[in-house]
């Protein structure tokens, strides 16, 4: 009896996954949105960070310099590049309105003109919801479920 559950698995493996009855976690994170409310009204959305992002987030932010010894090891990162590369690949809209209430269309350049308590809050929400920007890698630090 042993051998025909091995053959029925392995039968249910060999089906397209859309035909399982099981269903299979998605790794994917495009999908994801994570909203940062400025107020109880008001909210700013981006998108969890994905390897191309991370990778070009690396390049473009930290250099490591290592002495001759060995003996030390220093990290150098450019804060105003590590905000902008967040806020123009991870921010993708709002909902935000004018002085007369009227809705202002999300655009990166209008980002920029928002206060910078406003941003460094919203750099804080985006370091929080993605822990491989803390330096946490693993199973443990895939970040929040929605």
């Amino acid at each position: 009896m042993a051998e025909d559950e091995n053959v029925e698995t392995v039968e249910e493996e060999a089906k397209p996954a859309a035909s399982r009855k099981r269903k299979q976690k998605s790794y994917f994170i495009t999908d994801k949105l994570n909203r940062f409310f400025i107020d109880d009204d008001s909210y700013i959305e981006h998108t969890p960070m994905d390897e191309g992002a991370y990778e070009g987030f690396q390049d473009l932010t930290s250099t490591i310099k290592v002495d001759r010894d060995g003996d030390s090891t220093e990290v150098d990162m450019k804060l105003g590049a590590t905000r902008r590369f967040l806020l123009e690949n991870l921010v993708v809209g709002w909902n935000l309105v004018d002085a007369d209430g009227s809705a202002v269309p999300f655009s990166h350049k209008k980002l920029r003109e928002l206060p910078p308590h406003i941003i460094g809050q919203l750099v804080e929400d985006i370091y929080e919801q993605n822990p491989i920007l803390r330096g946490e890698v693993g199973d443990d630090a895939e970040g929040k479920e929605s």
